[in-house]
């Protein structure tokens, strides 16, 4: 006769296993960093750099040269003013931009350029 809490052990690594299984399989549908425009389950769009600079008809150059003049006016005058600098976070060694608050910054910019 088969030992029943054999039996189970069995039921239960099968199905831990199969569960394995389909979550790997479901985490690599999900793009991660391929290039293109990405859509958060909330509808909010992330660009990474190389898409900001088509949806600001800029340069690379340009907005390496606007990261960098950020990181320096921060250092120097510790502001924090939520848009003055161009908003992004880094991940995984890649730059990434929320479309609305790129938007954001580009309206504050227009309203706050000294005369």
């Amino acid at each position: 006769m088969v030992n029943k809490g054999l039996v189970w052990n069995l039921i239960i690594l099968f199905s831990i296993l199969a569960s394995t299984i389909i979550i790997t399989v479901k985490l690599q549908d999900k793009p991660y960093f391929t290039g293109r425009n990405l859509t958060s389950e909330t509808g909010t769009q992330l660009l990474t750099q190389e898409e900001l600079v088509q949806y600001l008809h800029v340069t690379n150059e340009d907005i390496e040269k606007i990261i960098s003049e950020d990181k320096l006016s921060r250092k120097q005058t510790g502001l924090r003013d939520a848009y003055q600098f161009l908003p992004y976070i880094e991940l995984k060694g890649k730059r990434l931009f929320l479309k609305s608050e790129v938007d954001k910054w580009l309206e504050y910019l227009s309203k706050n350029r000294p005369s």
